[in-house]
């Protein structure tokens, strides 16, 4: 089988008064992020706060480079801890007292552009998502074509980029990855499609800490 690189996007917010940000980010930068990269199989990790008020306020994303790897017997990613000393409460899930909507997709084009930046970072300082469904003329193009839609959408051209950006379109994973004592999630009625992920140094949403 063909490998399949994507990510899985982690929105997250507090959903109890006991878990503070403070702690809730320590949960997630010393023990939760090093478990996810302990599996062996996430590439990167990186967490933004997000500054859309509507939105969960972080986001966590994991960049695999293969998405087959979640439906292998065995899968790591599956059976990391979800209970920790650092959380208030005695022998707590993180499901206790935060939410979580997490989302997987597939890469389908990667582009690049603008002029380099002056450092050796690999990671976006900033964010730009927009989830989106393609129109009936739209689902006809090859996923250039869908690419540079989503970048118009966006109001972002390549010949106008005074900076270096990296944008990737992804699609929703239709193998429903998902932990194997659960069924299969269904897809929302007004679930996007396609996600467009556009990083460099000037857009919206922040790190919050780890890189």
């Amino acid at each position: 089988m063909a490998s399949k690189p994507g990510n899985i996007a982690v929105r997250s917010r507090p959903s109890s008064p006991l878990l503070t940000p403070i702690i809730f980010q320590k949960w997630y930068e010393d023990i939760h992020i090093p478990d996810v990269l302990g599996t062996g199989h996430v590439k990167s990790a990186t967490r933004y706060r997000t500054s859309d008020p509507r939105s969960m306020p972080f986001l966590a994303i994991y960049q695999l480079p293969d998405m087959n790897w979640l439906h292998e017997d065995g899968c790591l990613f599956w059976k990391i801890p979800l209970r920790s000393k650092v959380l208030p409460g005695d022998n707590t899930s993180i499901f206790d007292v935060a939410e979580f909507k997490t989302e997987f997709f597939e890469t389908i084009d990667t582009v690049q552009f603008g002029k380099p930046v002056d450092d050796d970072s690999n990671v976006a300082s900033k964010l730009l998502l927009r989830s989106f469904n393609l129109t009936k003329d739209e689902d006809s193009g090859d996923s250039s074509s869908m690419h540079k839609g989503a970048l118009a959408r966006l109001g972002i051209a390549e010949s106008r980029s005074s900076e270096l950006v990296r944008s990737t379109l992804f699609k929703v994973d239709e193998a429903r990855p998902h932990h194997p004592s659960m069924p299969t999630p269904i897809t929302a009625p007004d679930e996007k499609q396609y996600l467009c992920m556009v990083g460099n140094r000037s857009l919206l949403t922040s790190p919050s800490g780890t890189n």
